[in-house]
């Protein structure tokens, strides 16, 4: 993936289909060897897999559209995931869908590099097949899909209520930017050679923000039940990264991940907020900016997440720290109709 330039909005049609018959295998499969030989394929192949390596190949290739997918091959999500895979004769994966149900809605997420046209028409064939044999039996779900993807849904019958999104991220060299140099032994010059940030750019303070823990759950929670569509439960606060701000005596702010996954290199974040008392004082600005920092030296190398399209200040407030725009998707509720 391109660092920090914007690759989203392909503008081009989302639906065409690769070329060929694609066939579904109702059984699960284990490993799949090979390359793709070149030339025109003539058939595919979508099958269920449970091999965590292919997974991890396909999906690390481009880590800014799939960071939640790698988030969910570690545990405990793994254990909540059922993959299917397009591959072409000789096994190599071309698309990759993920149903989660560790939910009470099961979430399908079919996302393609939407700069690749060749990426784009292998998930419309890898959806419209589990639009025949596979979704049916989910029943009402969510679904996650680059945007005019949700058209094949609606040829098959289901029933959508859709909302925009935009994937932003924070690829590492824009988190070392943005992050303060933190070698004791760098010297003044080497720590300006470093730091890349644009003229005029100031960094928000970075020590506002205290770790959540569990002690902290209930005014956290107050706080995420005023944010639209939120997910909060206690247990994210041991398992994931969450930051707050106290301010007289208040949870302020707050933000946290939803992925946290050090082993494959992302995060995404969630859950981030500031109570309406307290806007207009920089203070989501600077929780972001610290979170991220702690991200990065934790490993991390590519920070994402999820935002309507139409919230222009979250969009202004993350593109102020130098997130980018990786793609349009879509979030759709779905039923048969």
């Amino acid at each position: 993936m391109e660092s920090c330039d914007a690759i989203a909005g392909c503008g081009r049609p989302a639906c065409k289909m690769l070329d060929g018959d694609v066939e579904f295998l109702s059984t699960a499969s284990g490993t799949t060897e090979g390359c793709h030989p070149g030339g025109l394929q003539t058939k595919w192949v979508v099958k269920e897999t449970r091999d965590r390596e292919l997974l991890q190949a396909y999906l690390s290739i481009c880590p800014e559209v799939q960071t939640y997918a790698l988030g969910d091959l570690a545990p405990p999500h793994w254990d909540h995931c059922r993959w299917h895979v397009l591959c072409d004769l000789l096994g190599c994966v071309h698309a990759v869908a993920l149903t989660y149900t560790g939910l009470t809605t099961p979430v399908l997420q079919v996302l393609a590099d939407p700069r690749e046209d060749h990426c784009l028409a292998a998930a419309a064939s890898l959806l419209r097949s589990l639009a025949v044999h596979h979704l049916p039996g989910l029943g009402a779900f969510e679904c996650h899909v680059n945007a005019g993807l949700q058209d094949l849904l609606l040829e098959a019958g289901f029933s959508l209520a859709v909302r925009p999104h935009q994937r932003l991220a924070l690829p590492r060299d824009c988190l070392r930017r943005l992050c303060p140099v933190d070698d004791a032994n760098q010297t003044e010059t080497e720590a300006g050679k470093q730091d890349m940030r644009p003229v005029g750019h100031t960094a928000p303070p970075t020590d506002l923000a205290t770790r959540l823990g569990p002690a902290d759950a209930e005014a956290a929670a107050a706080l995420c039940a005023t944010m639209p569509r939120s997910w909060f439960e206690p247990k994210v606060l041991q398992e994931g990264r969450y930051l707050g701000i106290w301010q007289e005596g208040r949870l302020a702010s707050m933000g946290g991940t939803h992925v946290f996954a050090p082993e494959y290199g992302v995060a995404a974040l969630g859950n981030v907020g500031t109570d309406t008392d307290f806007r207009g004082r920089g203070l989501g600005k600077a929780l972001v900016h610290q979170l991220c920092c702690h991200l990065c030296q934790e490993g991390i190398q590519v920070v994402s997440l999820n935002v309507e399209s139409d919230n222009e200040p979250a969009l202004r407030l993350y593109k102020s720290l130098g997130f980018s725009t990786v793609m349009d998707f879509v979030e759709c509720d779905v039923i048969r109709t």
